[in-house]
């Protein structure tokens, strides 16, 4: 059975009406609906009303309720959720618009950018014949995947009517992920999206984010923070550097993205040293580029390769990781032309704030390094 007027689809529905029907006093028509299977979880509706008459017709008292259980629900042209939850409305007659009101909780999922998505339904005013007051949470494990971001999200919103049509109001937050600007990883600090009802709704981003660049000529370390704010049709983006000596200029952060320099590092070189040095980050950026791409096909949220891919040094680091549960995060950390064993690493978040690491190295005796730390981070 596919919505049309809502884009969903649900698979293997069976259903029936009963007519008339005395299960139940004060209500002589019954229709039941379900949908789902052990893989897809499940969906059941039941109808009850007492109809007056039926030629002509009138619609007494009548109710719904509405049960998703671990429900796999396909949103086109997005993604993929799983909820579980409940829906209900009730009136009596047909003179007033009914109320669908409920509770949904996202248990999991993946989204993407919105792609437009073709509908059969002939009604192009977007005009719902009813009403919608439906409470929408989510506290992790609903994952927004594109090319350039992979965020794991925490949401509450509400869906309801604004003229008869539906909108949205509330807040999408950022519980950890990254973002790529210039093919680098940008650990997400914090992240909001505030949503405000309209139609269509209106959107105000509000995300900081961080990496770190090392020198290649000095060697030093500096952390390069990205401020995005604004709504998405007016975006304001922002870049700071925090250096070795202080704070960092414009032109200086530019370049430590683009080459991995200083502009004051590429002033002092001369061109056969700038070519040797540009075409060394070039192979970094192959590198990265290739890592993701594969962290993408073969399903880990973690694969790097460094420092240079094609490079003549004798070092090869491989970064791998994977979430194997929602909370937990296990990685492996090995030199692949080095003697030394590699590091094992398990991470697990109770909080956006506060998580704890276990490390485990076997050293060069066979001996068990193990380390646990716990961090939490306070927002002034």
């Amino acid at each position: 059975m596919y919505f049309t007027m809502l884009g969903i689809e649900l698979p293997n529905v069976n259903f029936y009406f009963n007519y008339p029907d005395s299960t139940e006093r004060g209500y002589n028509a019954r229709f039941t609906l379900g949908s789902g299977s052990e893989n897809t979880g499940s969906f059941s509706s039941s109808w009850r009303a007492d109809i007056v008459s039926l030629f002509p017709f009138e619609l007494g008292d009548y109710y719904l309720n509405s049960t998703l259980s671990e429900m796999e629900i396909a949103i086109p042209g997005m993604g993929a959720v799983i909820c579980s939850g409940g829906l209900s409305s009730s009136g009596t007659g047909l003179d007033e618009r009914p109320v669908l009101s409920g509770q949904l909780r996202i248990l999991q999922g993946a989204v993407g950018i919105p792609q437009p998505v073709s509908s059969s339904s002939s009604n192009g005013s977007g005009e719902l014949p009813f009403d919608l007051s439906i409470d929408v949470t989510g506290t992790g494990d609903l994952w927004f995947r594109t090319n350039f971001a992979d965020i794991e999200m925490a949401l509450k919103l509400r869906i309801f009517t604004l003229e008869r049509k539906p909108t949205v109001n509330g807040y999408v937050s950022a519980v950890r992920g990254r973002i790529t600007l210039l093919q680098r990883d940008f650990q997400i600090i914090e992240g909001r999206v505030n949503i405000i009802q309209g139609s269509p709704p209106t959107m105000q981003l509000n995300v900081t984010a961080e990496t770190k660049v090392r020198s290649v000529i000095s060697h030093e370390e500096y952390i390069i923070t990205i401020l995005i704010s604004g709504d998405l049709e007016n975006l304001e983006i922002s870049l700071s550097c925090q250096g070795p000596s202080g704070l960092v200029a414009q032109e200086d952060i530019l370049t430590l993205l683009a080459v991995g320099l200083t502009y004051s590092e590429m002033q002092q070189m001369n061109s056969s040293a700038i070519r040797s040095e540009v075409e060394n980050v070039a192979q970094t950026m192959l590198g990265s580029l290739l890592a993701r791409n594969l962290r993408h096909e073969i399903g880990l949220d973690t694969f790097e390769i460094s420092p240079e891919l094609l490079s003549d040094t004798t070092s090869l680091v491989l970064n791998v990781g994977k979430y194997v549960l929602p909370n937990l995060y296990v990685s492996y950390k090995d030199d692949v032309f080095s003697a030394d064993p590699g590091t094992v690493s398990a991470q697990y978040l109770f909080s956006p704030d506060f998580y704890v690491e276990g490390t485990s190295r076997t050293t060069m005796h066979g001996y068990l390094e193990p380390t646990v730390e716990l961090h939490y981070t306070i927002r002034y």
